[in-house]
């Protein structure tokens, strides 16, 4: 396991932020970087290796910070020195618990946390293209990655990973949200989309802990009139090592039911005293919805407190969204009440989201 000093890389004098590490690394950006990666956002479909129906085929696109690797916590920890100005984790998120724990506690969490992040893409591959996208400097997933969570890096080498900030930032996109949806919309370009499975993607699943993923991919699906289903799952914000392992887990085990449900999904993850960690979702067919999901039971054996609620929603079509409303994630029981001040701050953390 490599360390780094608090808030400093192992043998260097400068913090390790997504800042510098774009300052440092980037040798190309905007259209340039983008051809860099078209190539292999553009290689002729497969069919989903598990070979049992064509339908479950996916374009499978992954957040980075705090969704396969836990960045806020690493924050919190004192290994990644946080960008100027930004808002330190607040008490009650899972990230600041990592400020409580020894090196070596930290350390065998990594692993920990590695191990279910390889795991998650591994399942997803198993169901069409996984693409890694973040908002973070281009060489930041690597560079983390390598210090943090090394057993990525033989995974993550046979995985497109795109730095939305670095090639839509110098084109004059200052918004971050519209970094994630502009890249999407790349993407899905260079993808035949098709309702059978066979020639190209069924379905359009996004993965991530922030708002910006879940406009990204419904906007993407609906100004480009895509033939597929929309499914987003969102993750905890600034989650603890431990929760981060917990989602990645579970991620893994409903993925299949996922990628196989007849229609748009909408999931997000929360955490209650009385429950733990408890997985939403809603979608136009609910009873179907709840026997593909029903694989959080998996985790409940293994202790980790996780339920499982299904809503439902009478709309065929995936949900229409505006910005105004994006943050009004409607769960199975109730909309969810969310903080917008985090908005504000998020973008700004390591200037990763």
């Amino acid at each position: 396991m490599l360390h780094a000093t608090p808030g400093r890389a192992p043998g260097s004098a400068t913090p390790v932020t997504s800042h510098t590490a774009s300052v440092r690394k980037i040798p190309l950006q905007g259209e340039a970087l983008w051809e860099t990666v078209r190539a292999a956002v553009e290689k002729p479909w497969r069919a989903a290796e598990d070979g049992s129906t064509s339908a479950h085929s996916s374009l499978v696109i992954f957040d980075w910070d705090d969704t396969l690797l836990p960045t806020a916590a690493l924050v919190a920890a004192g290994r990644i020195a946080p960008a100027p100005g930004a808002t330190p984790a607040a008490s009650k998120t899972g990230a600041a618990s990592a400020a409580m724990l020894n090196e070596w506690e930290l350390d065998s969490l990594l692993e920990s946390c590695a191990e279910a992040a390889i795991q998650a893409l591994q399942v997803a591959a198993k169901y069409g293209r996984v693409i890694i996208v973040t908002n973070s400097g281009y060489g930041w997933v690597n560079e983390t990655a390598s210090r943090f969570c090394p057993q990525l890096l033989s995974v993550i080498e046979d995985i497109p990973v795109i730095s939305a900030r670095s090639i839509f930032e110098p084109l004059g996109v200052v918004e971050p949200w519209k970094w994630k949806v502009a890249c999407f919309q790349r993407i899905a370009n260079c993808v035949q989309f098709d309702p059978l499975g066979i020639t190209g993607p069924s379905s359009l699943i996004s993965i991530g802990d922030g708002w910006h993923e879940r406009v990204a991919a419904i906007m993407t699906a609906q100004e480009l009139k895509l033939p597929c289903h929309v499914k987003c799952l969102k993750l905890l914000e600034q989650p603890g090592v431990e929760q981060l392992v917990q989602q990645l887990e579970l991620c893994s085990q409903v993925f299949e039911g996922l990628a196989a449900h007849p229609s748009w999904v909408e999931a997000c993850y929360s955490v209650t005293d009385a429950w733990g960690l408890q997985l939403e979702a809603r979608a136009a067919d609910p009873q179907a919805l709840s026997g593909s999901l029903a694989g959080s039971a998996l985790l409940q054996k293994q202790g980790v407190e996780t339920t499982l609620e299904v809503g439902h929603s009478g709309a065929a079509e995936s949900p229409e969204v505006e910005v105004s409303d994006c943050l009004d994630f409607e769960t199975a029981k109730t909309p969810a009440s969310v903080d917008k001040d985090w908005v504000k701050d998020e973008p700004t953390l390591l200037e990763a989201e």
